[in-house]
């Protein structure tokens, strides 16, 4: 069983998150690497410009606030339903007094 395994992982490419490099003429360039382009629009964005920094560093704190935002949502949530509790005993006690 582990020479079938073996064999899987001698024949199984990793993929990397770290930038592309290039081999040229049998040598690894380890300094080339492509950066990304993405086009929304008219506008061009790259993966290392300034502008794709800056709009890196702004959905973090959009997701930052976010999940601050569904934080306040729950504890809202658990007050109404608290209240709404206390609303419904509230009425029982009114009709057993009333009996």
């Amino acid at each position: 069983m582990s020479n079938l395994w073996d064999n899987v992982r001698k024949h199984t490419r990793r993929w990397s998150a770290g930038p592309a490099k290039l081999q040229i003429g049998g040598v690894l360039d380890e300094n080339a690497s492509h950066p990304i382009k993405m086009q929304l629009g008219d506008e061009t964005i790259e993966s290392g410009g300034k502008q794709a920094r800056d709009l890196t560093e702004r959905n973090r704190m959009l997701e930052g606030e976010n999940q601050l935002l569904h934080f306040k949502v729950s504890v809202l949530l658990d007050m109404l339903a608290s209240a709404t509790l206390d609303t419904v005993q509230l009425k029982q006690l009114a009709n057993i007094s009333e009996s």
